[in-house]
């Protein structure tokens, strides 16, 4: 969707311009519906209307499409176009067909709704008839909310110039051709300022269509533009609003030849270029002379909207299907409810991408840097010492540092500066009253500023604040990199070969680097924080978060951080490494993370709204069932949650309370919001709930309850300012799990973290902040997941506001989600390097441009996609990234589905809705299609969840929730099947607690005596050393057992591994870790390699399986694995 183009006639000729469309659009009605019905369009939705729907437009695409060239050595990329049509200047007077549709509906009701605050756009539902279509869109903004259809107008005159390449003027009459193009003026003057960051000005194309007189010399362009611009009387001379538009101009021109005394100079204010068209009459002249005028018009709009996509050639202003239906949805919001300027550049970046090359993270730091601190030579040591850190973690050995950073860095950070003139440079113009421009560089208008409120002055972009030229920043780098990398390497074999120094000096000169005096004089790290670049390496998203606000990747935890002498794979840090913030009253903080060959373990929990007690009350027997006193949530590496499963995963993974207290709180939250709906006490005489269907049915209410209690309850119970990420922040202490929750906006799924994506370039569903107070809120997250459409209005947050509704609508069943997720955070890298196209190139023998070419790159703004700042060289297990050890889905419980919706429901369009969120509840049928799928593993996908008998148990029927919580209890002590079930998820999630690591690199390699391959190593656990919850797990270890799978044989025998007979007493008694010396061997590479712990069933009082208990072999954590796997990843 590159271009959009804008026709919009004047209200005195809609015949001469419909026949003018007539040529320009498919000629049969099926085809101009089908193009129109899935538009982001205002319209009916009715197949058997065609007229306006909303002051008059209609959108629909053209049957053809445009091929536009970004660059001269670029193959044409085909580009459709989009008519946005216009039925002329005050055409919105007649009542349209949004409003027709609606009134229809409620015609035997005497309420009639009212369009002034209200303005029609389509859902997707599909109808034959106009019922269900329209969603209203209130206006909260007084200047169009009290202007009646005059503020209808004004709206969509703001919308449709700020999206528009080409505006379309079409006139019949010379003699009103002034007062005619006077209208057009007026309808740009009112939006002309309303967008900033965007292509500003427009091509303006007047058509003269078939006029009374008929004239061979308007054939020629030239001659028919002299004869209409002539000799006309200044526009602004009897408009009194163009009028005073040309006074506010001229009043902020710095010289007196800003000033606007042409109709020329006027109208370049509105467009970038005037061209006219003449259209003969039929009667007047020849069908060939007709067909060639039109052949004319057509390639002016061909041409016009091509230069307008070349201009808008960076990639947040081309439009692609889903960003011109993500920036729709901002801007109509936008428009409804705030008078300043539509920031196109906020808009789309939003949910932009997060930084996943070197380069974006080197843009990013210069984009604070230029904010805090001015002195680019701090920009230049901190860039060369994270380069020295990418060469120390992608280079086995030394090179000498000129060649390494010609073939390697210099294109990176070539990339980084390029990035940061074209995504983050403001202009440095500063107005009268100290309001900066607000526009950068790439997106700058041609002699214009413009600030944050729409102001506008004179004058180009200012580079001020960039002191130095690009290629010198460059060259500052390099001679920071080449002196400290001499610094830090020591030469041996007098001095022709160059050593890499030990990891802990590397750190050490790192730390000196990044707490110099000068960064320390400059304040930069007491202010710099980013949440998706890790500051200390420039290399990788940063996951884990201190108090200060700081947070880094995990590699730098690990150079930074002191191991754990009491646990394997976790860390402490007593305070930052950047700002030195010490946290003396609290203690240090420990980050866990997932030891290198461990599998993941996930929860994922349905939505079902008070039914979510089902939910609590599973997790509760799991955890009894494990019987190791460690709370549920420390079983789990990743929890995914939807609606109520979201709010449940919540509790869950942000706060230190316990499933018992999670579970109160939860009924108490059920209660205060379903107690009583939007009729207060008159709920109580309503069993049936017949007031909510019949007022939402009129428009009355916009939702069966409020949403106040729901929000109050959710911020007492996670607080008012705690954010979902970095948590640390506000509760000093390190996340316990990570945990995601779904959402619905712009009717696309997206999701809330506690984590960040540690590399993929699709974040569109991702929602993530770089500046930390304007990151999500807990309770906010919260809400976003659980506004359940019929029962809650839709959650509105964030500048532009987005609206969110219920998670359930997309992934009620969070499973699919849940596999999506662990690709992102823990995904499948190679050994080689790759680049932004996927490519892959080896070190040695990839050649690069010359420094001159290179840097010219950054000048003549040519893309340059290539960046080695991803690479990493971490193996993957098994080929698709991290080992799945244990996938556990909760449901809320089964039921017969019912499809029963009130009768009101009929007459107010919500019968559709409301079918279609019971069907989309029904998880129990998405399991089935998921077991279906060739990913599904029936060792390690587990589905719990128990039946409801009796009546019906509705989202909100918060008074049956004692009555679930004690089905739950009775299904698992009636049925065997059920009860065994969930005994083999709480002994996977038990052996999970242990793994396997190698003891160093070299231990694996081909052994040439009996030919076997081998690796060395140690049985581990999770659960720190000398506590009551190891000792627990111990007594239930009965042994261990390893077996071999063989290529085209099938699997073998297990046998026992042999361990010492005191291993037990030494870590019961003594205190040790659980660490298990053990070799796995084989004679062929390929083979599958299991081990396997033997445990013990924990004996629950009550249980029907009490008399037997039972032995069972559970895998422990990363395997079964392909033995040549475990040898890359250890190798790597």
């Amino acid at each position: 969707m590159g271009q959009i183009e804008s026709q919009i006639p004047n209200e005195n000729f809609g015949s001469g311009q419909s026949s003018t469309n007539s040529m320009l659009r498919p000629s049969n009605l099926p085809k101009v519906e089908q193009a129109r019905r899935d538009g982001p369009v205002t319209r009916s939705g009715d197949p058997t209307r065609t007229e306006a729907t909303s002051s008059g437009v209609h959108l629909y695409l053209d049957p053809g499409v445009t091929k536009v060239s970004y660059l001269p050595s670029q193959e044409k990329e085909l580009v459709p176009i989009l008519y946005a049509d216009c039925e002329g200047f005050g055409a919105g007077t007649n009542t349209t067909n949004a409003e027709r549709s609606i009134q229809s509906q409620f015609s035997h009701h005497s309420r009639r709704l009212s369009n002034s605050s209200m303005i029609g756009i389509p859902t997707r539902v599909n109808s034959n008839s106009g019922r269900n279509i329209t969603t209203e869109l209130e206006i909260s903004l007084p200047e169009i909310k009290d202007a009646g259809k005059e503020g209808e107008e004004l709206y969509y005159a703001r919308f449709l110039y700020a999206f528009s390449d080409v505006i379309v003027f079409v006139t019949e009459k010379d003699q009103q051709f002034h007062k005619d193009l006077q209208a057009l003026l007026e309808w740009a003057a009112s939006a002309v300022h309303k967008a900033i960051n965007h292509h500003p000005r427009k091509t303006l194309i007047v058509v003269q269509n078939m006029p009374s007189r008929h004239n061979t010399d308007y054939y020629s362009e030239a001659f028919h533009k002299q004869s209409l611009f002539g000799s006309m009387d200044n526009l602004w001379e009897t408009s009194k609003a163009l009028s005073s538009f040309k006074k506010r101009h001229d009043r902020k021109s710095l010289v007196r030849e800003g000033e606007i005394h042409t109709n020329e100079k006027f109208l370049n204010l509105f467009f970038q270029s005037v061209e006219v068209c003449y259209i003969p009459n039929k009667g007047l002249a020849t069908s060939a002379e007709i067909m060639r005028q039109y052949r004319v018009l057509r390639r002016q709009i061909v041409h016009a909207v091509e230069a307008g996509q070349r201009a808008r050639s960076n990639s947040w202003t081309r439009y692609d299907v889903s960003s011109l239906s993500h920036l729709f949805g901002r801007a109509f919001h936008h428009f409804a409810k705030l008078s300043g300027p539509f920031d196109f550049y906020t808009a789309a970046r939003k949910d932009n991408p997060m930084s996943v090359t070197m380069a974006d993270h080197i843009a990013n730091l210069l984009r604070y840097m230029q904010a805090r601190d001015k002195r680019l030579e701090n920009f230049h040591s901190v860039v060369a010492v994270c380069l020295i850190t990418f060469v120390y973690r992608d280079f086995r050995q030394a090179i000498e540092p000129k060649e390494v950073f010609d073939r390697t860095l210099r294109r990176i950070c070539i990339r980084g500066i390029k990035d940061y003139r074209n995504k983050y440079q403001p202009c440095a113009f500063t107005f009268q009253d100290g309001q900066r421009c607000k526009a950068i560089r790439l997106t700058h208008p041609e002699h214009c500023n413009s600030d944050e409120r729409g102001s506008t002055m004179p004058g180009n972009f200012d580079s001020a604040d960039y002191p130095e030229a690009p290629c010198d920043t460059v060259r500052n780098i390099e001679h920071s990199f080449i002196r400290m990398f001499k610094e830090v390497c020591s030469r041996t074999l007098g001095g022709s070969v160059l050593r890499l120094p030990p990891h802990s000096e590397l750190v050490h000169h790192r730390r000196q680097v990044l707490t110099s005096q000068s960064l320390q004089e400059s304040g930069f790290w007491q202010t710099a924080r980013s949440n998706k670049t890790c500051l200390t390496c420039l290399q990788s998203v940063p996951d884990h978060a201190l108090p200060c606000g700081h947070v880094f990747c995990e590699q730098c935890i690990k150079d930074f951080g002191q191991a754990c002498e009491d646990q394997r794979s976790c860390f402490e840090m007593t305070r930052c490494v950047l700002c030195f913030t010490p946290w003396p009253e609290k203690p240090p903080q420990r980050i866990r993370l997932k030891p290198k060959y461990a599998g993941v373990r996930v929860l994922t929990l349905d939505g079902g709204g008070i039914r979510g007690i089902v939910e609590l009350a599973i997790l509760a027997q799991i955890e009894r069932r494990v019987g190791l006193g460690v709370p549920v949530r420390d079983l789990f590496d990743l929890i995914v949650g939807t609606s109520t499963g979201g709010i449940i995963a919540l509790g869950l993974a942000t706060t230190e309370y316990n499933l018992s207290e999670i579970t109160e709180n939860f009924i108490k939250l059920s209660e205060r919001t379903f107690k009583m709906h939007r009729g207060g006490i008159l709920s109580t005489f309503d069993p049936l709930n017949v007031l909510p269907a019949f007022f939402m049915a009129v428009k009355a209410w916009e939702s069966k309850y409020r949403t106040t209690p729901l929000r109050e309850g959710l911020i007492g119970l996670f607080g008012e300012d705690m954010s979902m990420f970095p948590a640390a922040t506000f509760t000093a202490s390190q996340r316990k799990v990570r945990v995601a929750v779904t959402s619905t906006t712009s009717g696309e799924p997206c999701i809330f973290t506690n984590y960040n994506r540690i590399t993929s370039t699709d974040n569109k569903d991702f929602e993530r902040e770089d500046e930390q107070s304007r990151e999500a809120k807990v309770w906010e997250a919260a809400l976003a997941t659980s506004a359940a459409p019929i029962y809650f209005k839709p959650f509105e947050r964030g500048h532009p506001p987005k609206l969110y509704s219920d998670g359930a609508l997309h992934a009620n069943l969070p499973v699919e989600y849940a596999m999506s997720e662990i690709q992102k955070i823990w995904p499948p890298v190679g050994p080689s390097l790759v680049s932004d196209e996927g490519e892959t190139y080896e070190k040695d023998e990839q050649s690069f441009a010359d420094f001159n070419e290179a840097s010219s790159d950054i000048e003549e703004g040519r893309s340059e996609d290539f960046d080695l700042g991803r690479s990493s060289l971490v193996s993957s297990i098994r080929g698709d990234g991290v080992y799945l050890d244990t996938l556990v889905s909760i449901g809320t419980g089964e039921q017969d589905r019912r499809d029963s919706y009130p009768s009101a429901f009929e007459v107010g369009g919500l019968k559709q809705a409301y079918l279609s969120f019971i069907k989309a509840m029904d998880t129990e049928a998405a399991w089935t299609d998921f077991k279906r799928k060739t990913t599904y593993d029936s060792r390690r996908h587990h589905r719990l969840n128990v039946p409801i008998n009796g009546k019906y148990v509705r989202l909100d029927d918060w008074s049956r929730m004692q009555s679930l919580q004690q089905s739950v209890h009775e299904s698992y002590h009636t049925s065997i099947n059920r009860l065994n079930a969930l005994q083999d998820v709480a002994a996977s999630l038990t052996a999970s607690l242990l793994f396997f690591e190698p003891d160093v690199p070299n231990s694996a390699r081909l052994q040439p005596p009996d030919r076997f391959h081998r690796i060395q190593g140690q049985i581990w656990c999770r659960l720190a050393r000398d506590t009551s919850a190891l000792r627990a797990l111990i007594d239930r270890i009965a042994g261990f057992d390893i077996r071999e799978d063989y290529p085209k044989m099938g699997p073998g025998r297990f046998v026992p591994v042999a361990l010492k007979d005191d291993w037990k007493s030494d870590i019961n008694t003594q205190g040790k870790h659980l660490a298990l010396p053990i070799t796995i061997k084989t004679t062929n590479a390929d083979s599958v390699m299991e081990l396997a712990v033997r445990l013990t069933d924990v004996s629950i009082p009550g249980d029907p399986t009490n008399h037997n208990p039972r032995e069972g072999r559970f895998p422990i954590s990363g395997f079964p694995a392909v033995f040549k796997d475990l040898e890359e990843k250890l190798m790597a």
